[in-house]
């Protein structure tokens, strides 16, 4: 394992880098990436502040490849009771709720849908069922 320091690629806003690693044999960057507690949570449906903590919850997202490494993330994410919408997954500006790849990954890979076969871009992104990684 390496002792790169990759949070300047993962400049996300109200969460922190508590844990990133990189397996030169298996080419894998994994960060966990949870809450900042310095912030309130926001609702994803009203951005409303202030909301409060329901629960903690964790899922893996994928991210744009780190150089020619897949970059898996952990996030911790917290689910808020907002007064307006009820129980509902605080607003984190780099993912949607539910999805397992970021922003950024999704606007990749529409971009590369327009000059290349779904195919080949399985093959550049590693993002087929056969490439899904556990958390260790």
């Amino acid at each position: 394992m390496s002792q790169i320091q990759l949070n300047a690629f993962f400049d996300f806003c109200r969460v922190k880098v508590m844990k990133q690693s990189y397996d030169q044999e298996k080419k894998l960057v994994t960060m966990t990436i949870n809450p900042d507690k310095r912030y309130d949570p926001v609702c994803h449906h009203c951005q409303q502040r202030g909301a409060k903590i329901h629960s903690y919850h964790e899922r893996m997202v994928r991210d744009l490849n780190c150089f020619d490494a897949q970059t898996v993330l952990w996030i911790g994410y917290r689910t808020v009771k907002c007064t307006t919408c009820g129980n509902t997954v605080e607003e984190l500006d780099f993912v949607d709720p539910g999805k397992r790849i970021t922003k950024r990954l999704a606007q990749y890979l529409l971009f590369l849908c327009k000059v290349m076969t779904s195919k080949e871009i399985t093959k550049l992104s590693s993002l087929g069922l056969e490439n899904r990684q556990s958390h260790s």
